[in-house]
């Protein structure tokens, strides 16, 4: 009887190391998955600081802590050595679906949400999203004159005032009613390099900045020394997001941002 209830145990320590061995096979895939969407989503399609910028990491990151925990410990619970092949490759089937059906429901909020272009209209840039253009426009606006931050990630444009009186006004009612504006009009972006005078004519000084927020200074200061940029080679402008308005620094020959402050300037 001892020896039958000693090999009974082994038989269980078997059990649970095999299920631990799929729980851990199980987590590692998953990890593997969600390091390539954490690197195509943060480093790619928004780059610093857009992400928090535009608060797009929020419901990735909880989908993915979602599929990283919850599928390696279903994986835990239903795993047996003892079951079937098939009743295994069906329970996975399962599993590994509703893993699936969580991340593409993230990823289609982050597609949608992801910057496409930074459009410089009026007296500030404005970031405007996938979701906010037909997938015709945003190959349109995508020229290989305007300057790309990364693979798949946005471009930077200036966008020219609409000519025609009729065209404008309509524009002018969407836009109170929440609709398209100015920096939806892709037909009209232009190169930034074109357009240099108009843009800094725009932007202010660093020392403006600090008078007007004195809390800006330590930040400012910081960003200074990550973008390796000297003061007196920057001026500033809004940016201005779907969620927020940030500060971007400006530099002084090309009137692109090279930096990034967490101020809303208005």
């Amino acid at each position: 009887m001892g020896e039958a209830l000693f090999g009974k145990y082994i038989v269980r320590l078997d059990v649970w190391y095999a299920k631990l061995k799929a729980f851990l096979t199980h987590f590692v895939v998953t990890a593997l998955v969600a390091a390539i969407v954490s690197y195509l989503v943060f480093k790619q399609w928004f780059p610093e600081p857009f992400a928090k910028m535009m608060d797009a990491g929020s419901l990735l990151i909880l989908v993915l802590m979602c599929d990283l925990l919850l599928g390696p410990l279903v994986s835990f619970v239903i795993y047996n050595p003892q079951k079937k092949l098939k009743t295994l490759v069906s329970d996975y089937v399962v599993v590994v679906g509703i893993q699936i059906a969580a991340l593409a429901y993230g990823m289609s909020t982050v597609v949608d949400l992801r910057p496409v272009f930074l459009v410089f209209t009026a007296d500030r840039y404005v970031v405007v999203s996938a979701g906010e253009l037909s997938s015709q426009e945003i190959e349109q606006g995508s020229n290989a004159d305007f300057p790309k931050a990364s693979f798949g990630g946005y471009r930077t444009v200036y966008v020219e005032r609409i000519s025609d009186p009729e065209k404008q006004m309509a524009l002018i009612m969407s836009s109170l009613d929440g609709g398209r504006d100015l920096q939806h009009v892709v037909e009209n972006y232009r190169p930034v390099s074109a357009h240099v005078a108009e843009v800094l004519a725009r932007a202010k000084s660093l020392d403006e900045l600090e008078e007007k927020f004195p809390e800006s200074h330590h930040l400012l200061e910081k960003e200074l020394v990550s973008v390796g940029r000297d003061r007196t080679d920057l001026l500033w402008l809004p940016v201005q997001a779907q969620k927020a308005f940030w500060t971007a620094l400006i530099d002084k020959k090309t009137a692109l941002p090279v930096g990034w402050l967490e101020i809303d300037p208005l």
